[in-house]
Formats: C-alpha cells, structure tokens, sequence
C-alpha cells in the first residue's frame, strides 16, 4: 500500500501451486509451505516501507517458469528497466546521458520494473503529494540453491500477469 493506504497492489499464489494454503510464521517471515514449494514474504528489514517475497524450491521444480496474478495492477503502468550499454565487472550498467553526465543502473534493477499510478502523480497544495507517481519498484529475481550458488531469473510483467523464469541449469 502507498499514500495512506490509497493505493494497494498484491500479488496472488496460483490455486493450487502450493498444497498447504495454511501461513506458518517463522521468524520474521510469513511462509505457506509443502513438501515441494514455499512461499514467504517478510518485511525488508533495510527499509519498512519494502516487502521481500520469493519462492523456495525444496526439490527440482518440472517447469522453470511460475506466473503469478497480480490483483490491483490495472492502476499502474509498470516500465521495464533494461540494463543501459555499457556493463560494468559487477553486472551494473552505465551510459552516457547526453547531458554530459552518466546514467548508472545497479545490477538488480538491470531487468527490473519502475511501477507508477496511472493518474495519481504531482502536487495539488492541501492534498496529498504524490511526488512522481512512483509507487513501487520490482527489482529482478535472484535464486540461490542450498549451496549458496545463485543466478538472476528474468521477469515479465504483462496484464496483471507477473512471470518469473529461473534458467533451467
């Protein structure tokens, strides 16, 4: 939720991904869970105002590819970030502004999503500012396996649609 609770974008399991639909809380996370799959979120503990969700894979999931429905979505414009020319040796992006400075991308937002109200934007003096319209960002997923290795899924958010790939290796 955004501006006193004006606005509010969620994101919804797909009947029947997960067996168990009863939330466990375990220790500052929020996790429904079954033998296969889970699925937390937890407040960012770097900033309140973010929440963290993801999904774990207990065993080698039979499709690499999971899409979730997005409920509110038909109030936002969401704008892919895609990494800007020039990589960096950390996976960050740069490039020339062409107003003489340089426009920088931190790797995770690289293939990410700036999220805005449609119409909710500028400031009317006594209402309630809404600066840029920015409601959220979606940074790109990042698995890590038990092991501690991990790797960037893609992310693709169509019409309420929000679909995350994990590279099959």
């Amino acid at each position: 939720t955004k501006w006193s609770k004006q606005e509010a974008l969620s994101i919804k399991l797909p009947d029947g991904l997960i067996a168990s639909s009863s939330p466990v809380l375990s220790a500052d996370k929020i996790e429904f869970k079954d033998s296969n799959l889970g699925f937390y979120f937890n407040s960012d503990p770097d900033n309140t105002d973010n929440l963290k969700f993801g999904l774990i894979l207990y065993k080698k999931p039979i499709v690499n590819t999971f899409t979730f429905q997005l409920i509110g979505w038909e109030s936002f414009d969401f704008f892919f970030q895609p990494p800007l020319l020039n990589v960096n040796p950390d996976g960050s992006t740069w490039e020339n502004n062409g107003l003489g400075g340089i426009s920088n991308r931190p790797v995770d937002v690289n293939n990410s999503y700036a999220v805005y109200h449609k119409t909710k934007k500028d400031h009317i003096t006594g209402q309630t500012n809404y600066k840029t319209g920015k409601f959220c960002h979606i940074y790109r997923p990042k698995f890590i396996d038990a092991n501690g290795k991990w790797v960037w899924a893609n992310l693709n958010i169509v019409k309420g649609d929000y679909t995350i790939t994990i590279p099959q290796k």
